[in-house]
């Protein structure tokens, strides 16, 4: 589960509600309800699988 980490939107998804992609600054999904970036890290497992988790190091952006 992802949680959009734009305070006044905070919508939760699923992996496959989101698309995850590099626009320049590293991993991130695009809110599919507000637009934000939300940071997300891959981890590669030693069979292959790829899964993705969302990157909470940074505080989420408050509103003004």
């Amino acid at each position: 589960m992802f949680t959009c980490r734009n305070q006044p939107c905070g919508a939760q998804w699923e992996l496959s509600d989101v698309v995850i992609k590099n626009e320049g600054q590293g991993l991130l999904f695009r809110c599919p309800m507000c637009g934000a970036r939300n940071k997300v890290i891959r981890h590669d497992a030693p069979d292959g699988t790829v899964t993705y988790e969302q990157d909470n190091s940074i505080p989420p952006k408050s509103a003004q």
